[in-house]
């Protein structure tokens, strides 16, 4: 009979050490976040292919939503700031020397709009492909602010955004899916 329950407290015990063992615990997660509305679309001066192909996808994924950007830009942004601060915003760059000034002004001017240092996002353009994809979450606001640097934007992409986005990590869109940049 003791047999029996030693046999059983160590299978138990074996058991118990297997759970254990396989959780997901990562000590470092990797928070997430969503698009909701309210939800800009920005474009600088340096015109991105596809912008208005990936607008009607952002459009018929999150409904109505605002657009911002050609020519003026630095003016349109400062006369639409109050909006623009109390909104999710999606900055689109051109991955160009006058694509990284434009977002090197709207940081100087409205660093509140612009999740990176310019030098940062200088720095990885240099030295990853496109697109380049960041967003953090502006708490003070509590809104999202994301950068997708891209010579080129696909439908897919606005489909990739759609869901759980990696906060403060550089991402890109490959195959329709969200990697994260090591």
């Amino acid at each position: 009979m003791k047999r029996w329950k030693v046999l059983a407290l160590l299978v138990f015990v074996f058991f118990f050490l297997g759970l254990v063992g396989c959780s997901n615990n990562n000590p470092n997660p990797i928070e997430t976040i969503s698009l909701e509305p309210p939800l800009y679309l920005m474009g600088g001066e340096t015109k991105v292919d596809g912008f208005f192909e990936f607008w009607d996808e952002m459009q018929l994924i999150h409904g109505q939503m605002s657009m911002l950007g050609g020519e003026g830009f630095l003016e349109k942004i400062e006369e639409h700031f109050a909006s623009l601060k109390k909104s999710n915003t999606i900055l689109i760059i051109f991955p160009s020397k006058e694509g990284l000034q434009e977002y090197s002004g709207i940081a100087e001017n409205y660093p509140c709009l612009c999740p990176l240092e310019s030098s940062d996002l200088e720095s990885k353009v240099n030295n990853y492909s496109t697109p380049l994809i960041y967003s953090c979450q502006d708490i003070q606001e509590s809104v999202v602010r994301l950068v997708i640097v891209a010579k080129e934007l696909y439908p897919s992409t606005a489909e990739a955004i759609n869901g759980d986005i990696p906060l403060e990590v550089f991402l890109t869109c490959k195959d329709d899916q969200l990697l994260i940049l090591e």
